[in-house]
């Protein structure tokens, strides 16, 4: 076992308290044991169809114990974190296992962190915009920041998050001055980000010709089940190496 930065270390036990939570690492484990790591991460949709009877025993159980009363909620409100749950774990895996360097944060849910504060927050005239973001990785040392969005389907907010990071390349960009000016944008941000979208594709439509041209915003796109996919296309077993590339040491 490699090391594990601390505050991921006290993120996987945060996410162990989820009452779901261990029925999707047991059926990540089990695509752990069949497949090893990395290959594992591009079996991440199959451990969350695997899961679901589970959970829906622990939804019926919970009911039945009055500790909620909405099981359609539950199944939307498990449906809505798995995900990200799940593929940060597999990622906390990859750092404990070496490939993934141990200086890596990852902080779930971090619309409210201070890098995103600070350093992702593009102002429009007098009002200011943030990515749709579910996953932050950062190094103390580095002035780059990767970030995620991970979506069960690209129905969902997937545009929202490729109209910010067009925004930023233009806020970013040194010859778009009068588009600058005609909307306003001001963007003082030090810290360079990437973005990326991870996805289970459970709906196949990633093939689809209005989506692929919605990924090329993305700087990563990766998806959770295998297969050979073209470009921008990825496994999400690719994550480990461009993580290693993103934060290699300097020469």
């Amino acid at each position: 076992m490699c090391p594990v930065h601390p505050q991921n270390a006290v993120a996987l036990e945060s996410l162990r308290q989820k009452y779901y939570f261990p029925a999707l690492e047991r059926a990540y484990q089990t695509c752990r044991d069949a497949h090893g790591l990395p290959a594992a991460a591009d079996h991440i949709t199959d451990a969350m169809r695997a899961s679901q009877p589970a959970i829906e025993q622990l939804i019926q159980q919970r009911v039945a114990d009055g500790a909620i009363q909405d099981a359609s909620q539950a199944r939307k409100s498990v449906a809505g974190n798995a995900f990200q749950t799940l593929a940060l774990r597999v990622l906390i895996a990859m750092q404990e296992s070496g490939m993934i360097p141990a200086e890596v944060i990852f902080a779930l849910k971090p619309k409210r962190h201070p890098l995103i504060t600070a350093f992702a927050t593009i102002r429009i005239g007098d009002e200011t915009l943030k990515p749709d973001l579910d996953l932050l990785a950062y190094t103390e040392a580095s002035d780059v920041a990767a970030i995620y969005s991970l979506k069960t389907s690209l129905r969902e907010r997937a545009g929202q998050t490729q109209r910010w990071k067009l925004l930023l390349d233009i806020a970013t960009a040194p010859d778009c001055d009068s588009i600058k000016a005609k909307y306003k944008l001001n963007y003082n941000g030090k810290r360079k980000f990437v973005m990326g979208l991870i996805t289970t594709n459970f709906y196949d439509e990633i093939m689809a010709p209005q989506q692929r041209g919605l990924l090329r915003f993305f700087d990563y796109v990766y998806l959770t089940k295998p297969g050979a996919h073209a470009p921008p296309v990825s496994n999400f077993s690719q994550v480990a190496a461009d993580l290693s590339n993103l934060y290699a040491p300097a020469k």
